[in-house]
């Protein structure tokens, strides 16, 4: 993973119990907020890959993602890293299982 990944997720991972015990969206936000800012703050950016084909010269290009786009990304990270604590500490209560057991499926007649 590139540095800049490696960072934003370090720093998902750091502002989480914040958000998690935000009690509303206004609270909730502002710790999107912070984050946004400590990547910003650090010289980071938002990028999205953007594959483009112009005059038959294939490409890759990265394209910086808008201020709405950045808060959404993080948003959806801290939620993403709450979820794999959650997960993480089911399995680890289930017994220490390094997998989750597939649910049995009725087969039809």
């Amino acid at each position: 993973d590139p540095p800049g990944n490696q960072a934003f997720r370090q720093l998902v991972k750091e502002h989480y119990e914040d958000y998690r015990q935000a009690t509303c969206h206004v609270e909730k936000n502002a710790v999107v907020t912070t984050v946004v800012q400590c990547v910003h703050e650090t010289g980071g950016r938002f990028l999205q890959r953007c594959d483009v084909q112009q005059d038959l010269q294939e490409g890759v290009t990265w394209v910086e993602l808008s201020p709405d786009q950045a808060h959404r990304k993080t948003r959806d990270n801290l939620i993403r890293w709450g979820s794999a604590l959650r997960k993480q500490k089911q399995r680890a209560a289930a017994g220490g299982a390094t997998t989750v057991p597939k649910a049995n499926k009725k087969r039809k007649s």
